[in-house]
């Protein structure tokens, strides 16, 4: 994905927002494509954060966002038990 114009001051990323970002993650909740999970975050302080903070200003310096970054793995919840699990109806 490719972002079309510049980037000022305003825009960039601090480790302040990294920092504060990292401290609303929830605990003991599945991991993505990557298999990272929040506890990696924030256990990794502060080394981690600093090279999250380069990486998401070089991602607005460059306009380039990873495909990767737009992948997501949904798990559908079955509510109802009783009926037919294969249907995708309501």
């Amino acid at each position: 994905m490719n972002y079309a114009g510049s980037i000022d001051r305003d825009m960039c990323v601090t480790v302040e927002d990294i920092e504060a970002a990292s401290k609303k993650l929830k605990k003991n909740k599945a991991t993505g494509t990557d298999h990272i999970v929040a506890e990696h975050v924030i256990y990794s302080y502060p080394c981690l954060i600093v090279l999250l903070k380069l990486l998401f200003y070089m991602m607005l310096l460059h306009g380039y966002v990873p495909n990767d970054f737009a992948t997501g793995i949904i798990v559908p919840l079955i509510k109802d038990k009783s009926g037919d699990l294969s249907s995708v109806e309501k």
